[in-house]
């Protein structure tokens, strides 16, 4: 059957041969027939995307929070990954941010007839965007905000309850288990959903080409080189810079001793794939403590997601752009936030970008059925995006290596 990813890109080459076959030919009959079959599988499709999205981020956050340590001699080590991981991905997010919004007449002009595109983000009442409206919508019942599909909100209570569960109480590690049992569920329900993707992607995508203006999809071309550009820069300037200012490590040996590593996420796509070459080159070759390395890594594997979460805001920001919403200051900066939150909680699987574009397109409140537009342009920037991901573990870890005393 082959890889998912395999089947993916089987899918987008004949929905691209599909919908361009029927445009061309304009058999009314036909296409009367097909829209309506391709409408339902896409819409199933997306509905399963968003019936997971919720548990999914929720209990990925409380899986990884309630595993830092709490013992004394382990306090400046996850402290100091915790800030390392977040301000690197805050960096990586608003740069990318700046750069869409600079380029934004070229990115947008399509209006796509699409109804009810008016964002509704985290604030719907007479008290938008106030101080007092934005804590009431973040901070609330989280039974409540699980069902009203309130990322955010949701986000701020599992990171209660994950650091709730970093407990030395019996009971309390029962529920750790529990908790992490769950997730794992969960992850059983993703992996089962992303088995049928290559027919929901095949049907959304065929949608696209054949209802929508070609143009659209010539603007994709621009939005890859912008968001291209940004990794590169993210990894070959400002991470590099970091290690230099707070390692003084030698950036020449540096990029020779780690590149097995780069050209293994390269290759494979995936952190946690990357991880058992990672650890070697780390604790045999620059002699990290392993204290530090065992620590740093699988943690920054979960959640250092710097390329995934600036590709996260510019999706989203792209969408926007294509239909005619304007996503203001207030917008953006829950944007920031909701990036990461959405990167931390992606699952280490193929193609999980289309899980996690869901869930930003959807708090957004922006068309979730633009993530097929998505599609056939992951798997290359994902490439990419990964390689910048395990680059930041790397220097992240022999940062704090430079500082740990065991």
């Amino acid at each position: 059957m082959g890889s998912l990813n395999q089947r993916i890109g089987i899918a987008v080459i004949l929905a691209i041969l599909f919908g361009l076959i029927l445009r061309h030919y304009q058999s009314l009959q036909l296409v009367e027939f097909t829209i309506p079959i391709l409408e339902i599988i896409g819409d199933v499709f997306i509905l399963l995307l968003k019936m997971i999205m919720i548990p999914l981020i929720f209990f990925s956050l409380i899986s990884s929070i309630s595993s830092l340590k709490k013992n004394k001699s382990s306090q400046l080590l996850w402290k100091g990954a915790i800030f390392y991981y977040l301000s690197t991905m805050v960096f990586a997010v608003i740069l990318m941010m700046v750069v869409m919004n600079l380029f934004q007449d070229n990115l947008g002009g399509i209006q796509l007839g699409l109804e009810n595109n008016e964002p509704q983000l985290i604030i719907d009442s007479e008290e938008s965007y106030s101080v007092k409206g934005t804590i009431k919508s973040l901070i609330m019942n989280p039974f409540e905000a699980l069902s009203q599909g309130n990322i955010m909100a949701v986000v701020i209570f599992a990171i209660f309850f994950g650091m709730a569960l970093r407990s030395d109480n019996e009971h309390v590690k029962k529920i750790k288990i529990w908790a992490d049992g769950i997730f794992e569920v969960v992850m059983n329900i993703v992996n089962s959903i992303m088995t049928v993707s290559p027919v929901g992607v095949f049907a959304l995508l065929s949608l696209l080409i054949i209802q929508q203006e070609l143009s659209m999809f010539y603007q994709i071309g621009f939005f890859i080189v912008l968001v291209l550009g940004v990794i590169i820069f993210h990894g070959l300037i400002f991470l590099p810079l970091l290690l230099k200012i707070f390692s003084n490590e030698n950036i020449k040996s540096f990029w020779h001793g780690i590149k097995n590593v780069l050209i293994t996420a390269f290759a494979t796509s995936s952190s946690a794939a990357t991880l058992p070459v990672t650890l070697s080159t780390l604790e045999n070759d620059f002699k990290v403590n392993k204290k530090v390395s065992r620590f740093m890594l699988p943690l920054g594997a979960t959640i250092n997601m710097d390329g995934t979460a600036l590709y996260e805001a510019a999706v989203a920001l792209f969408v926007a752009s294509l239909v005619g919403v304007n996503l203001g200051l207030y917008d953006q900066i829950f944007l920031v936030f909701l990036a990461m939150a959405a990167s931390i909680g992606a699952p280490a699987i193929p193609s999980a970008g289309m899980v996690t574009l869901a869930i930003v397109l959807s708090a957004l409140n922006l068309p979730v059925e633009y993530v097929a537009i998505f599609i056939p342009i992951d798997r290359l920037i994902d490439t990419f995006r990964t390689t910048v991901n395990v680059e930041g573990d790397v220097i992240g870890t022999l940062i704090i290596n430079k500082h740990f005393k065991s």
